[in-house]
């Protein structure tokens, strides 16, 4: 970039030149990840749930008697701050824990029917959500798209 395109982008109000960034895949990757979850958190705010609230109910509901170990490994959250969201999702009644009779040191989980209920509408705002990325970027961009993040996610 010359001296001249430098000073025009630096004279615009409050504009910031980023083309250095822009030129990683890392940066428009982070930037694109932190874009979309702002908009689903602002989405999930209609149920008051967060987006990784919304993820454990999703694993809590899939697999009936989880345990908290499980959820940790499979969301990759610590067992500390997986106990806060946990509790608070039982505070709130939306989940319950059972001993386990094989091991009364594991306790599994479940959700209650209002956390059954919960599920079903915050489900259907995901949906809406996914449907307008889908809409954005098309069917092919769509397959195009999971292709390349199941490859980096094995990197």
């Amino acid at each position: 970039m010359d001296a001249d395109s430098q000073a025009a982008v630096h004279d615009d109000a409050g504009s910031v030149e980023q083309s250095r960034l822009q030129g990683l895949l890392g940066y428009q990757l982070t930037r694109a990840q932190l874009q979309l979850h702002r908009r689903l958190v602002e989405r999930l705010h209609a149920v008051s749930l967060r987006p990784v609230e919304y993820s454990i109910l999703v694993l809590i509901d899939s697999n009936h008697g989880i345990n908290q170990r499980q959820i940790g490994d499979a969301l990759g959250i610590s067992p500390p701050n997986l106990v806060g969201v946990i509790t608070r999702l039982i505070k709130r009644r939306l989940v319950r824990r059972a001993r386990s009779r094989q091991d009364r040191r594991v306790q599994h989980l479940h959700l209650t029917a209002e956390g059954e209920r919960l599920l079903v509408e915050a489900e259907a705002i995901v949906t809406r959500f996914e449907q307008g990325i889908l809409a954005a970027i098309g069917d092919a961009g769509h397959d195009q798209l999971e292709r390349v993040l199941r490859r980096l996610q094995q990197l």
